[in-house]
């Protein structure tokens, strides 16, 4: 009881805030709809809850490439280590989009990289007690426009996460928390997010996740997610869905000793279906 009581007081704070983002890299979480706040995973998986990543060895290492919606080239590299003082992880994020710049009479100006983002992420998660751990991250953005040039901001996330039950978890994320600011003459806030989720693993191997997000302005997302081992450590499955809008993704992944190759895919009626391959190590 002490512990429901512990978790339900530390997510007051957190559900003061009612705006999400949605900003997320990770092959894991691409194939279920991006529902991993409720889980332990990879450091990619800090990006929606910092308080999540939990590596499988003392050193850990992501690098993935993703083709998003056929428009986006998106390449992130990380590192994490286990520390005496919890988990820290060092990312890079990178994406960009090319195409031709033309004027107003659709005259052809330039062509290459009409947009591109660049962001630096500093994440560090620690235990509050045997069942609850928190986390935040420190971000680093540049936001470059070939019509408006570039401009920085920093940004910080706090999460937490934690077991209610043995099979039972629940987590919970602040994005932007600051509300970061791009530009001088133009200013573009970024906005607070929130994400709330719930887990639940029966028995070793299957995990069900149920995760709702909220963004300033737009109705709720609900996402659903499901990871099964089909044979356990070499074969996974992942199968995930989403609205607002409608999501379908699938994943899967491949265990070699030390070595995870992964793969998945998204779809969504309105855009482009996106592929994302990666490959991590831990040791």
């Amino acid at each position: 009881m002490k512990r429901i009581i512990y978790l339900i007081l530390m997510l007051i704070p957190l559900t003061s805030y009612g705006a999400f983002e949605g900003f997320y890299i990770g092959v894991r979480g691409d194939g279920m709809a991006n529902v991993t706040v409720a889980l332990n995973g990879d450091i990619t998986s800090s990006l929606m809850n910092p308080a999540s990543f939990a590596p499988k060895g003392n050193n850990s290492i992501n690098l993935g490439y993703n083709k998003l919606y056929m428009m986006y080239n998106h390449l992130y590299m990380s590192y994490g280590k286990h520390v005496s003082f919890g988990n820290i992880g060092l990312l890079y994020i990178e994406r960009d989009i090319t195409g031709d710049y033309t004027d107003s009479l659709n005259t052809l100006l330039s062509s290459g990289v009409l947009e591109s983002e660049k962001g630096i992420v500093f994440t560090h998660n620690f235990p509050l007690n045997d069942y609850i751990r928190a986390g935040y991250n420190l971000k680093l953005y540049n936001l470059s426009m070939q019509k408006y040039g570039n401009a920085s901001a920093i940004s910080l996330d706090a999460g937490i996460v934690g077991n209610l039950f043995s099979t039972f978890r629940i987590g919970a994320a602040i994005h932007n928390v600051n509300r970061p600011i791009f530009g001088k003459v133009i200013a573009y806030y970024v906005p607070t997010n929130l994400i709330v989720a719930f887990s639940y693993e029966p028995y070793n191997g299957l995990i069900t996740s149920l995760q709702f997000e909220k963004e300033e302005g737009y109705d709720t997302r609900t996402e659903l997610g499901i990871e099964y081992k089909v044979i356990d450590p070499y074969l996974t499955v992942r199968f995930g869905v989403a609205n607002n809008p409608m999501k379908y993704s699938a994943g899967v992944s491949v265990n070699v000793g030390k070595f995870n190759i992964e793969y998945a895919y998204s779809s969504q009626r309105e855009i482009n279906d996106s592929h994302e391959v990666g490959i991590s190590v831990n040791f």
